[in-house]
């Protein structure tokens, strides 16, 4: 017999301190640790390559040039700096991407709000302005396109238990139905923004339906330009006589046709060109996201005394 570690010929114990040993290396159970071994190391090496060889393993698409700039260019300004490509001005450990939007889109001609109805639903800024769609990507141009995106009846999906379908038949909507105010009028933070351009007061006599009235008209009349052919005013505003051809009674027909020429694609200011259709309503024109966003989106429908940045409608 060969002598061995665990059998040696020489310099054996006796009696019972031969069964005390302890095995040597080769016994041991060396497995789960290779196994672990050999499990990370393709992991490392795939991210790696990933990260460093494939960059859209990780991100699906390049940033657009808007948060790529390392300067502003847009005036006013919507961000209170450039992001320069930075990743971690969006996606952080200690807070959400929501936050990080308002913290940095945040201005005195801007603030990132979010209306009521959407925030309901659990829609954020996100949800209309996504990102990693390529250098040319434009956040404003996408936008405007998920309002007919998302509010469709082939869209079956819920949020937070609410359902979207095709608004007003696919055309452009009109306040009135049946004689009555449908349209809301303005909520409340609407009405804390524009009620120094507006000069609105209920009176104690007003119904729903006049006080809604009134909001609708201090919008429209004397502010806005007559486009399209409306006649106007002395000084080319909107006046009574631009949407209705008689007033006793008063025509509700031609101001269903009016909407379209001034609510319709045209070239929007922020986007700097036109994104929508001619012939398709622009949703945001009517249904103001950003409440206390003070750019136009077409600031040459707004007659002198209005034709500033500041006023947002």
């Amino acid at each position: 017999m060969k002598p061995s570690p665990l059998f040696p010929l020489t310099g054996r114990p006796s009696g019972k301190a031969q069964s005390v040993w302890s095995p040597t290396t080769d016994l041991r159970r060396r497995w789960p640790a290779s196994m672990l071994l050999w499990g990370v190391i393709p992991v490392v090496l795939l991210s790696i390559g990933g990260a460093l060889i494939y960059a859209r393993a990780f991100a699906p698409a390049p940033i657009s040039d808007a948060h790529e700039r390392a300067s502003m260019n847009l005036k006013p300004p919507i961000a209170n700096h450039a992001n320069a490509g930075s990743c971690t001005s969006c996606h952080a450990w200690s807070t959400n991407m929501e936050k990080q939007c308002s913290s940095c889109h945040t201005t005195d001609a801007f603030k990132a709000t979010v209306i009521k109805p959407h925030v309901s639903a659990g829609i954020g800024c996100i949800d209309c302005h996504a990102e990693h769609r390529g250098s040319q990507f434009n956040a404003i141009d996408g936008a405007l396109l998920s309002c007919f995106e998302c509010h469709n009846d082939r869209n079956k999906k819920f949020y937070n238990g609410k359902s979207v379908a095709t608004p007003h038949g696919g055309t452009f909507g009109y306040p009135v139905v049946n004689g009555h105010w449908k349209w809301a009028g303005l909520d409340a933070d609407e009405m804390s923004v524009r009620k120094d351009t507006l000069k609105l007061e209920r009176l104690p006599s007003d119904t729903e339906d006049q006080w809604r009235s009134k909001q609708f008209h201090a919008v429209h009349l004397y502010r806005v330009r007559a486009v399209g052919g409306l006649p106007g005013n002395k000084e080319g505003e909107l006046s009574c006589s631009s949407c209705h051809a008689t007033r006793d009674p008063i025509d509700l027909r031609t101001p269903r046709t009016t909407c379209g020429k001034c609510h319709n694609g045209q070239v929007d200011a922020r986007a700097g060109g036109q994104v929508i259709a001619s012939d398709k309503p622009n949703c945001t024109s009517c249904h103001v996201q950003h409440l206390q966003d003070k750019r136009h989106w077409n600031p040459g429908l707004l007659s002198t005394d209005y034709a500033d940045y500041t006023d947002r409608k």
